[in-house]
């Protein structure tokens, strides 16, 4: 296996080949950079005679995505920020503020969590430079001090996690 610039390289051998068969070959690829991956294959028989295949070509790519620069449960018409009452309770609404130099190809999750319970939104693209609010039902959650974080997820599937800012859920009335 090459990397796109070329070296370095990696390599394993097979003993033993069947007729027919599958070999399954480990490759340790941590000394390549992440970038399109060249793959090889050369076979050899009993007579020493070598035959070379182009395998399929991959992309090594084991960079977590860019993490959100806030998360927090947003200012709504009845109630303040990081609160969560009988006003927004029914639709919480999280706002996550993403960097520009973060990926739209991205998909992120909120979790809002009161410590026992733990309540996660739909998936969402990722929106560079800009935020995006997901909404969730906290009904089930009790009153008191709740965590909010986001998760993110490439198309590589590496993940990133993010906690947000603290909220605090009171739906009691005084």
């Amino acid at each position: 296996v090459t990397s796109a610039a070329g070296s370095p390289r990696s390599s394993a051998s097979a003993t033993a080949a069947t007729p027919s068969g599958t070999v399954n070959v480990s490759i340790n690829l941590s000394s390549l950079t992440d970038a399109p991956l060249t793959v090889s294959v050369t076979t050899r028989d009993l007579a020493g005679n070598t035959t070379a295949f182009a395998g399929t070509a991959a992309t090594k790519d084991s960079t977590a995505p860019t993490a959100p620069t806030s998360a927090s449960v947003a200012a709504g018409a009845g109630n303040a920020a990081n609160f969560i009452n009988s006003s927004n309770v029914a639709a919480t609404s999280i706002s996550v503020v993403w960097p520009a130099g973060a990926n739209a190809a991205d998909q992120a999750t909120v979790t809002i969590s009161d410590g026992t319970t733990s309540l996660v939104s739909g998936a969402q693209a990722v929106n560079p430079g800009a935020s995006v609010s997901y909404s969730i039902n906290a009904s089930t959650l009790v009153d008191g001090a709740v965590t909010v974080s986001v998760n993110a997820t490439d198309t590589a599937g590496n993940a990133t996690s993010f906690g947000g800012t603290a909220a605090t859920k009171d739906t009691v009335a005084p």
